[in-house]
């Protein structure tokens, strides 16, 4: 019954589950016609559980304790507490597993709390929280060790300053939850956790609070689909609340939906997904493009003069047309006699589509003629007669690369740049091939083939076989290159670091003393990479990734 409504809640987004729905309808005659018994320790839950009917309430006396073992239910059930309730909240569980129950809160603190953590994580599945406005309901405390919680295909609904709170060293992980209608007193949040959570395929909305509505998260912050949104107060007088407030690290990752998505309170633009591990503090709230401007208008001040979502247009003042010049300008261009690089052929599969190219300008966009090289009158009296250091060369053996040429992303067939997604050790090869100078490309094209694993008629033999024989590229050992695999930083590093002088320096917070610390330690050295401790050198590189560490690279060159 939950799956099938979960369809149907991705789809219009704001209706609640099935079960929730059943119960929020009921009016409050029926329940006073519905059988109810009044329990007080687990066994007399357990069997009123077993012997009740479909929409019969359980009523609990005391605070039960729960370690290990189960409650559940396949049938309508709900558990409220007692008119003499005694206790902070209504289980206190330890590695529990909770499964098909509606709960609902009153005059009590907390429905669940999960206290302990003894190498077994606590799960709840399929059931309906109603905090019925006085009630948290799941709080989860820090431990020694992690304290786990995984919470699936549940509604929380009507709680107070939090549906789901986690404390310092937690673990919870949400999947397919429907969180609405939590009101915040304070700068609190629906979700609100110091530890890590995770929310996947969740849907957010219709929560208030001061600030923060939404999601709060002062530890590590994950979000994979599902929609965060409409959780925002547009009120100067109590402030403005957000649906995204994160200030540790925090991951959304995803494509997102055209037309809408999260954008940045701070500057009012809209976030390109996926982001990974950013630790700089996100305010976000998540808007349909064609409301952005309105809302943001609002948030920004009376007098200030430019919006970050439409800036009024400026007339540039039109610059002095130079005088024309019949030469040439064009540093790409390239002889007859000069091999041209191979075309990978149009029909092949989508381990051969190469989706980085290098910029080469339009000519008709290039300067008419060179700027005159100035005469000794033009000097100025106060400047030296030293030419401008030359900026150093990036060559790796006999092959040079180009700098003034740009890695750009081209994109898909179906339009978008899949800036998140990894790249191929073979599109790779091609990217770093296209970025030589003239002369390299000509010195090494007709290499011989040199990995057991590159197909002589493969798309991208011409541009490995190039580079290996370049000493760019060694593969992965045992004569083989492995094109099909993906790129990692400390790979595409090591390679880039081979077109320089090896640096010497102390690495103060990236955490690595693998193969590629020398060549780590050299990028950081030259300023290419931050010492950051979140930079793993073993993790994917994706597309995006790769062309801003590489044109920002080629730029000091």
């Amino acid at each position: 019954m939950k799956r099938v409504f979960w369809a149907a809640l991705m789809v219009c987004l704001l209706i609640a589950p099935a079960r929730a729905e059943k119960i929020s309808d009921q009016p409050v005659e029926e329940y006073a016609q519905n059988s109810h018994v009044v329990v007080a320790t687990l066994d007399e839950l357990q069997e009123a559980i077993a012997v009740a009917d479909n929409g019969d309430t359980i009523e609990i006396s005391q605070m039960i304790k729960m370690s290990g073992g189960n409650i559940s239910a396949d049938k309508e059930i709900t558990i409220a507490c007692a008119e003499n309730f005694e206790g902070y909240c209504m289980f206190n569980v330890v590695g529990t597993s909770v499964t098909g129950l509606s709960f609902k809160g009153g005059n009590v603190g907390q429905i669940f709390a999960v206290t302990d953590y003894q190498g077994q994580e606590t799960i709840f599945r399929d059931c309906v929280f109603d905090g019925d406005n006085i009630t948290v309901a799941i709080r989860v405390f820090g431990t020694a060790t992690e304290n786990s919680v995984r919470i699936i295909d549940s509604e929380f609904k009507n709680c107070y300053n939090n549906a789901i709170s986690g404390r310092i060293s937690t673990n919870i992980v949400i999947d397919h939850c429907y969180i609405h209608d939590t009101y915040a007193e304070d700068a609190s949040a629906a979700v609100d956790s110091s530890g890590k959570v995770a929310l996947n395929d969740c849907i957010v909305t219709g929560n208030s609070s001061f600030a923060n509505a939404g999601v709060l998260c002062t530890g590590t912050l994950i979000v994979s689909g599902g929609q965060i949104r409409d959780n925002t107060i547009r009120s100067t007088e109590v402030g403005t609340a957000v649906d995204i407030f994160c200030s540790g690290m925090w991951s959304i990752i995803g494509e997102g939906t055209e037309g809408e998505g999260y954008y940045d309170v701070a500057t009012g633009k809209k976030l390109s997904l996926p982001i990974h591990e950013n630790d700089m503090i996100a305010k976000l709230v998540y808007l349909k493009d064609e409301d952005a401007k309105e809302y943001f208008s609002f948030l920004l001040e009376p007098d200030v003069g430019d919006d970050p979502i439409d800036p009024p247009p400026q007339t540039p003042e039109q610059p002095e047309e130079p005088p024309k010049d019949d030469t040439t300008d064009n540093p790409l261009d390239t002889t007859p006699e000069t091999p041209q690089p191979p075309q990978k052929p149009s029909n092949g599969d989508d381990s051969g589509n190469d989706n980085y190219t290098p910029y080469i300008p339009p000519t008709d966009y290039m300067p008419s003629q060179r700027p005159a090289k100035p005469t000794e009158d033009d000097k100025p009296l106060d400047q030296p007669d030293n030419p401008a250091p030359e900026k150093p060369q990036l060559a790796c053996n006999g092959a040079v690369v180009d700098t003034s040429r740009t890695v750009v992303l081209l994109g898909y067939e179906d339009g978008l740049l899949h800036e998140g997604d990894s790249l191929t050790r073979a599109q790779l090869a091609t990217i770093i091939y296209r970025l030589l100078d003239d002369e390299s490309i000509a010195k090494y094209s007709n290499a011989e083939l040199a990995f057991s694993d590159v197909a002589a008629d493969a798309w991208y033999a011409p541009y490995v076989n190039a580079i290996q024989s370049a000493g760019i590229v060694n593969g992965v050992g045992g004569g083989r290159y492995d094109p099909n695999s993906t790129v990692t930083w400390a790979q595409i590093i090591t390679i880039l670091t081979r077109f320089v002088k090896s640096e010497n320096c102390e690495l103060k917070y990236i955490q690595y003393s693998g193969w590629a610390l020398e060549a780590i330690q050299t990028a950081v050295a030259l300023e290419w990479i931050e010492d950051n401790s979140t930079f793993n050198p073993n993790a994917i590189i994706s597309r995006g990734e790769l062309v801003d560490l590489i044109n920002a690279v080629l730029e000091r060159y």
